[in-house]
């Protein structure tokens, strides 16, 4: 156990809390929010299945539920967060009476003050607005991100009318910002396939100008998934293609610049575009490099993290003798540091590093446990580690002894050695 560990779930239930691109901690530091489960599942959440919101303080470790939801999965959890434009009050995803998702406010209390006719994604960082996506077209493509309905892919609302939507929390409103159709139209993608390009992954800028938001769809066979990033001006409403063909986690550093983990290599995304993966000798390559992780083809194939511009495209390769695998990022609110953790190992260990965005100093923090039996990657727990408002403490997402714990870790004394 990392002596940095200075809090850890009980162990009456499983704790976590989701994604990496947002914190748990309120703006005061003194209480978190989470995710709770009684009992793990051996599944995917079904519509009934539900799940606990609870607050912590961190004053005196009292545990309350706030609140339950139906509309969750285990990698983003239901978007719970605290709501920007309240003091102390939280939003998140719910299955209404009707079966429908929408999202909802509530008090610490539990108290119900605005309930709205959307889902939530990602929320403006000043003005009461967000945008989302359809995650029950998540559910249908992409499951592990999406939420459980009964709708088949026909049931789902025709591409010209769906896509990214902006939302407004003062006027319980949402529209149609740009459409799957649209998109598709813009990245050139084949129409027989059109009908099952998925988005999601939204991410407001620090300034909330601008957003990033991830098209996805399976080549034919399912075999591999091909992936373009792209950011939307909110003003503007201008739309660029920031990176394709495998692109997984980001963050951003800055107003213009994003951390993201790619493969920069033409001859990879040519043989992604042209859907060449399903072709036997391809098909034993992709399944060399996701069993065995060879370093040398990971470098041929130029995988790495990579900075960004919104500016000018431009892409720079960052750290990539030290982080030079995949991880799940996630930028300080003050933008001097970067939190960044690994998949496990063999070992069953989950590495978690700290990086000086000012002089690139760096170091392995610590190895956190990865104690389970589950063998269902849609179910897994990634450590996602987050930031305190006040940039003081690390928030994580781990398994141990086969029950999901939240720990929090105090990297106080390690950021002075890296300054």
């Amino acid at each position: 156990m990392s002596k940095n560990i200075i809090y850890k779930t009980p162990d009456d239930g499983s704790y976590f809390f989701g994604f990496h691109d947002i914190s748990p901690w309120n703006k005061k530091n003194d209480h978190i929010i989470l995710h709770k489960l009684n009992k793990e599942t051996n599944s995917l959440p079904s519509m009934n299945d539900k799940v606990d919101l609870v607050s912590i303080n961190l004053s005196n470790d009292e545990i309350k539920k706030i609140d339950e939801t139906k509309s969750w999965n285990y990698q983003q959890g239901s978007r719970l967060m605290w709501y920007p434009y309240l003091e102390d009050h939280i939003i998140f995803n719910y299955r209404n009476e009707d079966k429908s998702i929408c999202s909802k406010v509530v008090n610490l209390k539990g108290e119900i003050i605005k309930k709205f006719d959307f889902t939530i994604n990602s929320l403006h960082p000043f003005e009461p607005l967000g945008v989302t996506s359809n995650f029950e077209r998540l559910r249908i493509f992409f499951p592990a991100y999406g939420y459980a309905c009964h709708k088949k892919i026909n049931d789902l609302i025709d591409i010209k009318n769906d896509g990214i939507w902006l939302l407004d929390f003062q006027k319980n409103s949402k529209k149609l910002l740009i459409s799957i159709d649209e998109i598709s139209d813009f990245l050139k993608i084949d129409k027989q396939i059109r009908n099952k390009v998925f988005l999601g992954h939204c991410l407001f800028s620090p300034l909330g100008n601008k957003f990033v938001f991830l098209c996805r769809y399976f080549n034919s066979d399912n075999s591999a998934m091909i992936t373009y990033m792209i950011n939307y001006e909110l003003h503007t409403k201008k739309i660029q293609l920031l990176a394709s063909g495998k692109v997984s986690h980001f963050d951003w550093i800055d107003n213009d610049d994003l951390l993201v983990w790619m493969r920069n290599s033409n001859f990879a995304k040519k043989i992604l575009k042209n859907d060449l993966t399903k072709y036997t000798f391809f098909k034993k390559i992709i399944n060399v490099i996701r069993k065995f992780k060879p370093k040398i083809l990971h470098k041929a194939l130029k995988d790495a993290f990579y900075i960004i511009s919104t500016k000018n495209d431009k892409k720079i390769l960052f750290l990539e003798n030290i982080l030079n695998v995949d991880g799940h990022q996630m930028t300080s609110f003050d933008g001097n540091w970067l939190i960044v953790d690994a998949y496990p190992n063999k070992d069953k260990k989950i590495p978690l590093y700290l990086v000086n965005l000012k002089n690139l100093k760096n170091t392995k923090i610590c190895d956190l446990k990865y104690e389970t039996n589950i063998k269902n990657s849609d179910l897994k727990c990634d450590a996602h580690p987050r930031w305190s408002t006040n940039d003081k403490f690390i928030g994580v997402d781990t398994f141990e002894n086969n029950i999901r714990r939240f720990q929090i870790l105090d990297i106080s004394q390690i950021k002075k050695k890296l300054v």
